[in-house]
């Protein structure tokens, strides 16, 4: 009996320990490292909304001063002035437009409870919260996740409202010179153009999505 207890304390010493996870991480922490992880967007899905289905979510969340044609028109500007030599600085185009009044309450929910941030992770529904079956529930999950965290970080900061109608205008403000920029390539340039716009459009909403996840991160 006691070569049993002598052999079963030794495989005891000899199996890994389980360290915690969280370590000494309190329970506020450990919520504001879920939040920080919490993705507003999919790269892949941002970027496969079609032009026009862009515009129609940017001109939604500007109430109606912001559009595809805009969006380009100041696109070409910004390269015209980047191609010329002129020594005088450029006047910075106007930020993005946002709603005002009760349209921003709208458009805020719109992100919050409609399918803005369903697009940005390519969620199909069926009507209200049922999940169309060509949607994986990785992407529902996580879509589902973005919304409440950015509504339940507005219930501390008012300007989180802003700073998410901003985000997502400028995500399909991306969007719609992403496919633009496409079109313009040739058969020839395709080959070597096509992932370096690719990947200045994965660089800019990383860009433009940073302030967002900081600020809902901050309101925790």
């Amino acid at each position: 009996m006691k070569v049993l207890q002598q052999s079963a304390e030794s495989k005891t010493k000899d199996m890994p320990q389980l360290i915690s996870l969280c370590g000494d991480m309190d329970d506020e922490s450990l919520v504001s490292q879920i939040v920080s992880s919490v993705p507003f967007y999919d790269e892949d899905s941002t970027l496969n909304i079609s032009g026009d289905i862009a515009d129609g979510l940017l001109i939604f969340l500007s109430g109606g001063k912001k559009n595809a044609g805009l969006v380009c028109s100041e696109e070409k500007k910004k390269k015209s002035k980047k191609s010329s030599k002129k020594s005088s600085p450029a006047t910075p185009s106007p930020s993005h437009t946002i709603p005002e009044g009760d349209n921003i309450q709208l458009a805020f929910a719109t992100i919050t409870d409609g399918n803005i941030v369903d697009a940005v992770f390519g969620v199909q529904t069926c009507g209200g919260l049922k999940k169309h079956k060509e949607t994986s529930q990785y992407a529902y999950n996580s879509a589902r996740a973005a919304k409440e965290a950015i509504r339940d970080a507005s219930d501390s900061s008012e300007s989180i409202k802003l700073l998410a109608i901003n985000t997502y205008s400028r995500c399909f403000e991306i969007v719609i010179i992403y496919h633009n920029s496409i079109e313009e390539l040739g058969l020839l340039t395709w080959c070597y153009k096509h992932q370096k716009i690719y990947d200045k459009a994965r660089a800019n909403l990383r860009k433009a999505f940073k302030p967002l996840a900081e600020a809902v991160n901050a309101s925790i």
